[in-house]
C-alpha cells in the first residue's frame, strides 16, 4: 500500500446502527414489540458482513439499515415497519397530498438497496470451488509476471535512475 501511495479507510456501521435504533425508539412509539430484540439478529448480520466485501461496497449507514431490516425480517415483522420508519426518518410520513413523491421513490430505491446488501452478505461469504481458486491463482501469477516484466522494461530504458529503497527504521 505504501508503494502505491494508497490509503483506505473503512468505517464500521455499528454506531449508525445504534443511532437508527434510538431513532426508531423515539419516532415510533406505538410499536407492539421491543426494538431491542432486533439487536441479536442484527449482530449476526454484522458478523456475516465482516466476512464479506460489503464494508467496501456500501456506506455504513446503509449497512446499518440493512442490519435493521435483517433483524426485523428475522423477527417476522411486517416490511411496513421499516418503510414507516424510513418515511419518518426522511420527514415524509404525512403524504396525504402526494407532495413527497420523489422522497417516496427514494425510500423504495433504498429498500431495494438494503435487499441487495443483505444478499451480498448472505451469499458473499461462500467458499470458492477448487476451479475458481485455481483460476484466481493463475490470474494473480499472470499479474505478478506482467508487473515484473514491466519493471524490467522500465529499468532497461535509457536514462533510468534507480531510486534507493526506503530504509525501515524497525529493521535496524
Amino acid at each position: 500500500m505504501r508503494a502505491l501511495r494508497y490509503h483506505i479507510t473503512i468505517h464500521c456501521p455499528f454506531r449508525p446502527f445504534e443511532g437508527h435504533l434510538v431513532e426508531m425508539k423515539t419516532r415510533m412509539l406505538l410499536l407492539n414489540f421491543n426494538v431491542e430484540t432486533v439487536r441479536e439478529p442484527a449482530d449476526q448480520f454484522f458478523r456475516k458482513a465482516l466476512l464479506s466485501d460489503v464494508m467496501l461496497m456500501y456506506p455504513p449507514s446503509q449497512i446499518a439499515l440493512a442490519a435493521l431490516k435483517y433483524g426485523l425480517d428475522a423477527l417476522d415483522k411486517s416490511p411496513d415497519v421499516l418503510a414507516e420508519f424510513l418515511q419518518k426518518l426522511m420527514g415524509v410520513e404525512d403524504d396525504w397530498k402526494g407532495m413527497h413523491g420523489d422522497a417516496l421513490q427514494t425510500i423504495d430505491k433504498l429498500i431495494v438497496r438494503l435487499n441487495d446488501i443483505i444478499d451480498v452478505v448472505n451469499h458473499g461469504a461462500k467458499p470458492l470451488t477448487p476451479e475458481e481458486h485455481a483460476s484466481i491463482q493463475a490470474r494473480t501469477e499472470d499479474w505478478a509476471a506482467l508487473n515484473l516484466a514491466l519493471e524490467e522494461r522500465r529499468q532497461s530504458r535509457p536514462g533510468y535512475i534507480k531510486k534507493e529503497d526506503p530504509v525501515d527504521s524497525d529493521d535496524e
